[in-house]
């Protein structure tokens, strides 16, 4: 199953992603369900085994995101 992951700037969403890159972790810019936000939006979509990993590493790099649940 795959969780989404919110941030709250689009620089965010960024950064996090070229981390994962850079990490060699797997994640999947996309748009904000409509479901979740009616506004213009990015999120990251991840496998939820990779979950830990992705915690760790923006937590190291101190970049505040929430899991859509």
């Amino acid at each position: 199953m795959n969780k989404i992951i919110l941030f709250r700037t689009t620089r965010d969403v960024i950064r996090a992603d070229r981390l994962c890159k850079d990490h060699n972790l797997p994640v999947t810019v996309r748009p904000v369900p409509v479901k979740i936000a009616a506004q213009c939006g990015m999120c990251l979509e991840i496998e939820e085994k990779e979950m830990a990993r992705l915690c760790d590493l923006l937590e190291m790099n101190k970049i505040e995101m929430n899991i859509y649940k």
